[in-house]
C-alpha cells in the first residue's frame, strides 16, 4: 500500500523550493533601472536628442505670488529665467559656472543677449551670492526638466542603486548619481511607471527636493509639467508649465553676464 503524502508536507516543500535563489525573481541592476526610466519617457535616443528646451508658464512662490514665466534651458547645465513683473522682467541667469540676475524692462524681447547698452530696470546686473547660486545650479541641472538624459554617459563608479523605499505609497527605486560637478543627487523611480517622481539631496524620501509629476508628451518625449522645490517638507516653489518647445535655437550669448564697453580714452 503507498502511503499518500499530506498536502501540508507539500505546500512547504514547495514555497522553499520557489524561494529558493535559482528559483528567485532577479533584483533589478542599474542598468535595468536607467532603461526603465529612459524607455516611460520615450526611449533613450529621443532623450539624448534633447539638447534644449524652452518653457512658458507661471512660478508660485511660497512667500506669495504669482508670475509668468519663460524659462530657457540648455544641456547640461544653463538656465535663464524671465520672471514675469510690472512693467519689467527679473532674469535669473545660470551660465554654467556663476549666476547672475537683472531687472529689464518688458519691451526687451525674450531671449535676447543682455548687453552693456541694454536698457535695465534698476541697477546693473548683480552676480548671484554663494546660496544663490548653489540654488540656481541645482534649477540649472538639465536632468531636472529632462530627467536620466546623460545617465547612459556617467561612468559606473558614479551611480549606485540602493534600497527601495516608497514615496507617497509607491516604492520607487534611489538611483545615486554623482555628477560632474562632483554633487550627489537622488533620483526617485517609480518601480510600476519608471518616472522620475523626486530628485533628492539625501538618500530619504522626507529630504529637500525637487518632486516631479503630470508628465506629458511633447515630440514623442513625456516630460514633468509639475515642477516642486521642497524645503523641510513645504512647497517653497512651484512652476507649473503650459508650453514645452523642444530643441530650440538658443544662443549661448543669452547666458552670459553682460560685459561693460571699455572707457573711452
Amino acid at each position: 500500500m503507498i502511503r499518500r503524502i499530506p498536502l501540508m508536507f507539500l505546500a512547504l516543500s514547495l514555497i522553499a523550493l520557489l524561494s529558493h535563489p535559482l528559483f528567485a525573481k532577479p533584483e533589478a541592476t542599474i542598468r535595468d533601472v536607467i532603461s526603465k526610466l529612459l524607455d516611460a519617457r520615450g526611449g533613450a535616443e529621443r532623450i539624448r536628442a534633447v539638447g534644449s528646451l524652452k518653457l512658458k508658464g507661471k512660478i508660485i512662490l511660497e512667500a506669495g505670488g504669482e508670475y509668468p514665466l519663460t524659462a530657457y534651458l540648455k544641456g547640461p547645465n544653463k538656465l535663464r529665467y524671465e520672471v514675469g513683473r510690472i512693467s519689467y522682467n527679473t532674469l535669473f541667469v545660470y551660465d554654467g559656472k556663476a549666476g547672475w540676475r537683472a531687472d529689464v524692462p518688458d519691451f526687451i524681447s525674450s531671449g535676447a543677449a543682455i548687453e552693456s547698452g541694454t536698457p535695465l530696470f534698476g541697477q546693473k546686473p548683480q552676480v548671484l551670492g554663494r546660496r544663490e547660486t548653489k540654488d540656481i545650479q541645482e534649477e540649472a541641472d538639465f536632468n531636472r526638466f529632462n530627467p536620466g538624459f546623460n545617465f547612459d554617459a556617467v561612468p559606473a563608479g558614479n551611480l549606485q542603486l540602493l534600497p527601495i523605499q516608497k514615496f507617497e505609497g509607491i516604492p520607487c527605486h534611489v538611483l545615486k548619481v554623482t555628477g560632474s560637478d562632483n554633487l550627489d543627487r537622488y533620483y526617485f523611480i517609480e518601480v510600476p511607471t519608471g518616472e522620475v517622481v523626486k530628485i533628492g539631496d539625501k538618500p530619504d524620501v522626507t529630504s529637500n527636493g525637487t518632486l516631479l509629476s503630470d508628465y506629458r508628451e511633447v515630440n514623442g518625449v513625456r516630460f514633468p509639467f509639475n515642477i516642486e522645490i521642497q524645503n523641510k517638507g513645504m512647497t517653497i516653489q512651484q512652476t507649473l508649465v503650459e508650453k514645452i518647445e523642444v530643441n530650440p535655437e538658443i544662443q549661448d550669448e543669452m547666458f552670459a553676464f553682460p560685459k561693460e564697453k571699455p572707457k573711452k580714452s
